[in-house]
């Protein structure tokens, strides 16, 4: 089941409530916006960083889903390091095929040339979805969320179901998962300590060092 823009999360929430009659799908909107609204409340992260590696082997890319802003943009390959931003007018009238330029219109990357192996990290931001706004980090990173959520707030309709505790708790585990992942990716991951033996019974701590999860 495909979940990854406005539409899809529209008609999986329809096929798991198992409702097909035209009230409860024209109420689906409302139940995804209420999610939203806890979601708002429970979700410490208002924008989050991401990081995609790529290989594009064309001048131009589409930006990703919630897309607010470059932080970096490197090659990963020795020779395909060191990509500079330039505006758009200066990419069109100073185009080098050969430099590692690279620029951004409307919802499109464009590039001075094809640059292959890639390193992006940007900043994506909790846009409400809707009919012009077709999925944003939330929905593509933890789109269980946004599934459960709107169920579970489906509760006013299904009423006395009994799938509305499991939503409401497989709900809850998103949200703790998101708020974890969000604390690690702050601090650079789960504190870790090492240290050096003393003597046979205690230690001297050496160091304090951030790893990922």
């Amino acid at each position: 089941m495909a979940l990854s823009t406005y539409d899809e999360l529209r008609a999986a929430i329809a096929k798991t409530a198992n409702r097909t009659d035209a009230d409860f799908t024209a109420s689906v909107p409302d139940f995804i916006a209420l999610a939203e609204a806890e979601m708002r409340r429970e979700i410490r992260a208002r924008g989050e960083v991401q990081t995609l590696d790529l290989t594009i082997d064309d001048t131009s890319y589409p930006l990703p889903c919630g897309f607010d802003g470059i932080v970096s943009f490197n090659g990963t390959g020795a020779s395909n390091r060191g990509w500079n931003f330039v505006g758009i007018d200066t990419m069109d009238r100073e185009f080098e095929p050969g430099s590692n330029n690279y620029s951004l219109s409307a919802d499109t990357l464009y590039f001075s040339r094809s640059p292959g192996d890639i390193r992006m990290r940007y900043r994506a931001l909790f846009n409400a979805l809707g009919p012009r706004v077709r999925c944003n980090w939330v929905l593509s990173k933890h789109p269980d969320a946004y599934l459960y959520g709107a169920l579970k707030h489906s509760a006013p309709w299904l009423e006395d179901d009994s799938r509305l505790g499991t939503w409401e708790t497989l709900f809850s585990q998103a949200i703790a998962d998101i708020n974890r992942q969000a604390i690690n990716q702050q601090n650079g991951g789960p504190l870790k300590l090492t240290s050096d033996r003393v003597d046979g019974s205690s230690y001297r701590f050496r160091s304090v060092s951030l790893v990922s999860s």
